[in-house]
């Protein structure tokens, strides 16, 4: 298992919702990509949980948008 700390790379506004840059998750995956599958749902999940926000439904869920790394 790997653990990820996720970063908001911009400021976007859509869909009524926001996302800043430095809004920031951790997330422990097996999964090799973040941003698809099983890992993508869960990432949004937990973006919905801390910022009530759906990365999905604002388009934001990519590397556009969001910083990746490797912590553990």
């Amino acid at each position: 298992m790997a653990k990820y700390s996720i970063t908001v790379k911009m400021h976007k506004n859509a869909n009524g919702m926001v996302i800043d840059k430095g809004m920031s998750v951790e997330m422990v995956t097996m999964a090799p990509n973040l941003m698809s599958g099983p890992a993508a749902d869960q990432l949004n999940a937990i973006f919905k949980g801390v910022y009530g926000v759906d990365l999905k439904a604002m388009n934001a869920l990519s590397v556009g948008y969001l910083d990746v790394k490797r912590i553990g």
